[in-house]
């Protein structure tokens, strides 16, 4: 075997094993891209599910505090302004 021949079979060898570290390291990125999209996915999730809660939280405070407000307005025959109640009552 000349050594052209020799040197076309390492260099064709080397080529097959940079093909497949490329496509190992092509699959490796494609795995982090789809944990990075899969985090990305949880995260946005959990950040709905906090607005939501802080909504919910925020809605039933106001409503507390309008349940309060119209308690007060009746016992005590106090005018609001802002209130519903304050047409019923005069």
């Amino acid at each position: 075997m000349s050594s052209f021949v020799k040197s076309q079979g390492i260099f064709y060898f080397s080529m097959n094993i940079n093909k497949k570290g490329g496509i190992r390291m092509h699959n490796k990125i494609q795995q982090l891209l789809s944990q990075i999209d899969c985090v990305d996915k949880m995260m946005t999730a959990k950040i709905e599910n906090e607005r939501s809660s802080i909504n919910d939280q925020f809605y039933s405070q106001l409503v507390t505090t309008h349940q309060k407000v119209s308690l007060a307005e009746k016992r005590y025959h106090v005018k609001n302004a802002c209130s519903p109640i304050t047409s019923e009552i005069d």
